[in-house]
């Protein structure tokens, strides 16, 4: 019987009636057994190794380390993450459950690793491993030429020592070379292929393979598939094959072969180059697209369609002749698009543009990037070039560019004196045209579009929008749907609003202003307007000036509010039950038909004159806060705060505030009746001589 205690213990076994007895977390313990022997239900050894004519090890749930003699072992693992070695002879190996780790040493063996992720050591092609299907991600490190195309189970091979060939199957394999110059094939699946050191050929074969040549002058072959070709240092030869592949480039040495120009197959086939040397795909008539990292500063494309980016220095890029998208990323960059179709963003840094022939695209992120784009170069009489723009941002400068889009958080966008179209994003925008005839579109928020001159196209999309309309600045088209909000047409000349437009205002010199069959709100300008509001319920403002207010309309339930503002004004009500305000000024007011509301806000505005008052439907309301005189708001005047008479009228008592003479229809306010202290004032002329009575003056606030 031996019982070790603590520390790392070695026990020497050469009977079974030998008994172990060994503590919990008393070290790493070892037996060393010259008969067969098992670990099994010694639940605190970890290690076993066999010595003189012992056969058989058999581990426990430990991760156990066992090792055998120059006899054919059987070492079994159990439990555990094991190392079992084989020594010499032809032994076998189970690894059991468990990441386990095989080596057979010298002979023949036979090697099983179980489940787990499991590391096969072979040094003879008569080693046989045997591995079951879904046990993990397994690997083989072998020193010798070695395939595991008939091992299907098996994912991953390292070659070490002096193998030189290593082969995949149609799993994803991850195959690893050596110092020496190895040949590496990767069969069928996606396989990542790692040279190492030495001058080393990688074959991807079939699927999305990484191929990573290490050290040395590498030959990369991606084979079919979307691959990934890095040589890595040295001069290396990169051939992708079928696919959408990536060339890693380090080195003016390195050389790319991508020949595959079956129309068919580009379609759908686009290559890129990663280089962090200057570099230029000139030569590469099937490569399109172009990243430099590192200290990579130029970037040149082909014929074909590019993409290149650039990093975080000041690069340039050159597009070459077709339909290229050019990205400078940081940096005060300069790209050039060259002939084509192209799209140029500089990114951060202050970026120089340059667009070239034909119709382009331009990113711009700040008011240090320059635009140019020279007639010169256009063909066919010009191309059609425009700026995508996350800042406010006009195109005055920019005398051949014709297309501005608002993104981001930009606002404001201008246009120049050739035809714009000009569109806005989701805020509120402010857009102007400049001279020519330009499309303007304003997007989701409560935008501000002005063509200026010319036949301008203005769509200001959803929100509540603004058209600005100037005077000899040409005939302008309004495009509004029914649902896009309550928009406005501001103009500087006499305008008549379209359809889906609700509001109306002059300035300037305009003189007329018409509404729609909407409810209009119309504003006047400080000159003599003429407003109409036409169908609907209309608002209209004379502003300062003589003006004339007519609220049109034929039916009954077309109910205006028309308000003269300064100035002696003519205010026709027409049909329906509405509201006439004189405002300042000797006005004339005519209620027509309806239930009408005659507005007075402050005796002293000047003396109006009611055309057609009856008393049956019609109402005054008058200021409490406007007339004063003690007056309360929210109800008609008592009997006893008016006298009605004829001839020479005056005011009776103290209570007395209005005075109506229905001889002449003269209507007066006097804030303290009978007594001194203020005159009587007439404030309007009920010029049809109507009967009237105290319900029908409203006092309001």
């Amino acid at each position: 019987t031996m019982s070790g205690g603590e520390g790392n213990d070695t026990y020497v076994v050469d009977s079974l009636d030998d008994e172990i007895v060994e503590n919990t977390s008393s070290g790493t313990d070892t037996v060393k057994a010259s008969i067969n022997f098992s670990i099994a239900e010694l639940s605190n050894i970890e290690n076993l190794t066999l010595t003189d004519n012992a056969i058989s090890g058999t581990g426990n749930s430990l991760n156990n380390r066992i090792t055998g003699n120059i006899l054919d072992n059987v070492l079994n693992g159990g439990e555990g993450n094991d190392t079992l070695y084989g020594s010499e002879g032809n032994d076998f190996l189970n690894g059991g459950a468990g990441n386990d780790y095989l080596d057979g040493g010298a002979g023949n063996d036979t090697m099983s690793g179980g489940e787990g992720n499991d590391t096969y050591v072979v040094d003879s092609l008569d080693d046989e491993i045997v591995e079951n299907t879904s046990s993990g991600t397994d690997t083989v490190k072998a020193s010798i030429n070695f395939s595991i195309a008939e091992l299907f189970n098996i994912e991953n091979l390292t070659l070490t020592d002096n193998a030189i060939n290593g082969t995949g199957n149609s799993l994803n394999n991850r195959i690893t070379g050596n110092i020496l110059d190895n040949v590496l094939d990767g069969g069928e699946g996606n396989d990542s292929l790692l040279g190492d050191e030495g001058n080393d050929y990688l074959d991807g074969g079939a699927g999305n393979n990484s191929l990573n040549g290490g050290e040395g002058n590498d030959s990369l072959l991606g084979g079919d598939g979307n691959d990934y070709l890095d040589g890595g240092t040295g001069n290396d030869t990169l051939i992708g094959g079928k696919g959408k592949d990536t060339y890693i480039i380090d080195s003016t040495g390195d050389i790319i072969v991508d020949d595959y120009s079956s129309f068919t197959y580009r379609l759908d086939n686009i290559d890129t180059v990663i280089s962090s040397i200057d570099y230029s795909l000139a030569q590469l008539s099937y490569v399109e697209n172009l990243i430099l990292t590192g200290n990579a500063l130029v970037g040149i494309g082909n014929f074909g369609d590019n993409q290149i980016t650039g990093n975080a220095l000041n690069n340039t890029l050159e597009g070459g002749n077709n339909r290229d998208t050019l990205n400078g990323g940081a940096g005060n960059d300069i790209l050039d698009g060259g002939y084509g179709h192209d799209t140029l963003d500089g990114g951060t840094g202050n970026d120089t543009l340059i667009g070239g022939a034909d119709n382009d695209t331009y990113i711009v992120d700040s008011l240090d990037d320059v635009i140019l784009e020279y007639s010169g170069l256009e063909t066919n009489g010009g191309g059609w070039d425009k700026v995508e723009a996350t800042i406010d941002y006009s195109l005055a400068n920019l005398a051949h560019v014709e297309d501005l889009t608002l993104t981001g958080n930009a606002i404001v966008g201008t246009g120049n004196s050739t035809n714009n179209r000009i569109i806005g994003n989701s805020l509120n925008n402010v857009l102007n045209g400049g001279n020519g005839n330009d499309e303007i579109t304003g997007g989701e928020g409560n935008d501000t579009l002005d063509g200026g001159v010319g036949w301008d196209t203005l769509d200001g999309g959803k929100g509540d929008d603004t058209y600005i309309f100037g005077t000899n600045q040409g005939i302008d088209r309004i495009n509004e749907n029914p649902e896009s909000g309550i928009d406005t047409v501001v103009s500087s000349m006499n305008y008549s609003l379209g359809s889906n437009l609700e509001n109306l205002i002059l300035i300037g010199d305009a003189l007329e202003g018409t509404g729609n069959y909407s409810n209009n709100q119309i504003t006047g300008n400080a000159l003599d307007n003429k407003l109409y509001g036409s169908v609907g319920n209309d608002t209209l403002y004379g502003g300062a000036g003589n003006d004339t207010l007519d609220g049109g309309g034929a039916n009954l339930n077309e109910d205006d509010m028309l308000v003269g503002g300064d100035g002696n004004d003519t205010i026709y009500a027409r049909h329906g039950n509405d509201i006439l305000m004189g405002g300042m000024g000797n006005d004339r007011l005519i209620g027509s038909y309806g239930a009408d509301v005659f507005v007075f806000n402050n005796s002293g505005e000047g003396i109006d004159e009611i055309t057609d008052f009856l008393a049956i439907d019609d109402t005054i309301h008058v200021s409490a806060t406007g007339f004063g005189g003690g007056l309360i708001a929210g109800n008609t005047i008592s009997e006893d705060q008016i006298l009605i008479g004829s001839g020479s009228v005056t005011a009776l008592n103290a209570s007395q505030r209005f005075i109506y003479n229905t001889s002449s229809g003269v209507l007066f306010f006097d804030a303290d009746g009978n007594q001194t202290g203020f005159d009587a004032v007439q404030f309007a002329t009920l010029s049809n001589q109507a009967t009237i009575s105290a319900n029908d003056i409203f006092v309001t606030m």
